[in-house]
């Protein structure tokens, strides 16, 4: 049975009725409680749109919708309105404008994920450890779909763009070959989540990232501006001009209803504006669901991973603190809905900037998502959390974790100390200001949730200590699972980097 959707709309054009490129056949359209937006182009006379959907095999009944003209200039831009539909809702739609017709088939309403940022993001299921064995176990998910967006710039906003993998399940390898692993195993663990819970629920993921990128470059221009970050144009790598991947890659895609946003950038910007990125990157945060009319939607992100163990250099352990608006860790009284895997802990010498654990970030940022994202308290939203620091009478400083906790101190304490003045230890690009709390000096409580670190001094006067978790570039040398404190629990989320700036002597 048809779902028969009807109205007049009075544009012309000279080109072929169409929707807009990434509506494809096989996609996945945002489920209810929501409303599915579709639009396009060169409608040229009276329109009508017919949807015929079923669910659990079993057709569904006729219902309204409204076809609208969106475009003063009456260049023929449309735009379909649908009826909330269930998860797993299948459809064929039609959309019909004098002897001309655009159509697509076997739509799935389900959750529809934004993929963005850098080359992490980018980092595909053909790189990953085990490809081969992953892709085949991947192909059974017929129910996650998903599309890669072509690389492109612009000054301006567009109102298209075109995808480079058309839409696709993971039955075709060829194609998840080329989708974003973070992205892909994200849901992948989503869906058996959620299938463990109780529900089948569908997943597009639109895949829109570019390596070696700014967040500048995917950051609206009044969002920089509130951050006063200066104007950059680049002629040579436009993908790094401001605002040119905003334009290009993603206000395309503002009409297009979706549930979520997944990120993972930061490494381009850490020795570039990387002081600003705790404005910056929290202000992408809110525009995008401003831009998109989401202002409560999930945003998840992955935290910046390792490079060179011997590497000594300390831009990462601060842009990882920027990530969090410099709290430490997500969800935070400056990002509200959002949660993030830790990736410190997945070194991989050979391949360094790019971590081939990728399993493990998508394991992870899923766990953080049911709990943020979809309310599912059985899951962390975050791996144990050190706080209510204090200072014991014998000099030692006491921190107490939100949640039990393993320690295992085999490879390093994982603790960090620095004197300085206020400011110094914070701002220190030098591994030197801040060498490791020998083992010894750490004995962890588990049965109490805290952790004792030893007395230190510093020696000069004026000087404070400061104290921080994991803050290197790379303080793990074991490739995965190496880190001091997890969550003792099925889960095993990680501690993440911590920083407690001036808190006495110790």
């Amino acid at each position: 049975m048809f779902l028969s959707i009807l109205l007049l709309v009075f544009i012309s054009s000279t080109n072929a009725l169409r929707f807009a490129s990434f509506f494809q056949d096989g996609m996945v359209l945002q489920r209810g409680p929501q409303s599915a937006t579709l639009f396009g182009f060169d409608s040229t006379s009276e329109a009508e749109a017919f949807v015929s959907c079923s669910l659990n095999g079993e057709t569904l009944g006729i219902q309204r919708a409204s076809v609208v003209a969106t475009s003063s200039d009456q260049d023929g831009d449309w735009e379909v309105t649908l009826p909330p539909q269930l998860a797993a809702t299948m459809c064929d739609i039609s959309v019909v404008s004098g002897d001309e017709e655009a159509t697509l088939t076997n739509v799935i309403f389900g959750d529809i994920w934004i993929c963005s940022g850098q080359s992490n993001m980018a980092f595909t299921m053909g790189g990953i450890f085990n490809a081969t064995e992953e892709l085949e176990l991947s192909a059974g998910y017929n129910d996650i779909r998903f599309t890669v967006l072509k690389k492109v710039t612009s000054d301006v906003e567009e109102q298209d763009i075109e995808p480079q993998v058309a839409w696709a399940d993971p039955s075709d390898s060829t194609s998840l070959r080329h989708m974003s692993a973070v992205c892909f195993l994200f849901a992948r663990n989503l869906y058996d989540n959620m299938l463990e819970s109780g529900e089948r629920l569908p997943l597009g993921l639109i895949h829109s990232a570019w390596g070696g990128t700014r967040v500048e470059a995917w950051s609206t221009p009044e969002g920089l501006e509130s951050c006063g970050a200066e104007g950059q144009i680049n002629e040579n790598n436009p993908q790094n001009s401001n605002s040119y991947l905003w334009n290009a890659m993603i206000a395309p895609l503002r009409r297009l209803n979706l549930f979520g946003f997944l990120w993972y950038q930061g490494e381009a910007n850490s020795n570039f504006e990387r002081d600003l990125y705790n404005c910056t990157f929290p202000t992408l945060i809110d525009t995008w669901r401003e831009q998109f009319s989401q202002p409560e939607a999930p945003f998840g992100f992955v935290q910046l991973s390792t490079i060179n163990y011997e590497h000594t250099n300390l831009n990462y352990p601060i842009l990882r603190n920027h990530q969090t608006a410099d709290y430490g860790t997500v969800p935070n009284p400056r990002m509200s809905q959002t949660f993030m895997a830790v990736a410190v802990d997945t070194y991989d010498e050979e391949n360094g900037i790019h971590p081939r654990f990728k399993q493990v970030i998508g394991e992870r940022l899923a766990t953080a998502g049911m709990n943020v994202a979809y309310g599912m308290e059985g899951f962390p939203s975050q791996g144990p959390v050190g706080s209510s620091g204090e200072i014991l009478a014998n000099g030692d400083f006491k921190l107490t974790y939100d949640q039990a906790f393993t320690y295992d101190n085999s490879e390093l304490s994982g603790f960090f100390f620095c004197c300085g003045g206020p400011g110094f230890c914070r701002n220190s690009l030098r591994n030197a200001d801040w060498p490791a709390v020998e083992t010894e000096s750490v004995e962890a409580d588990p049965s109490s949730m805290s952790i004792r670190v030893g007395a230190r001094a510093c020696e000069n006067e004026g000087e404070v200590v400061s104290l921080a978790y994991l803050w290197r570039e790379t303080p793990i040398q074991a490739p995965v699972w190496g880190a001091p404190i997890y969550g003792d629990n099925l889960h095993r989320l990680p501690s993440p980097p911590q920083f407690w700036e001036n808190i006495g002597t110790i």
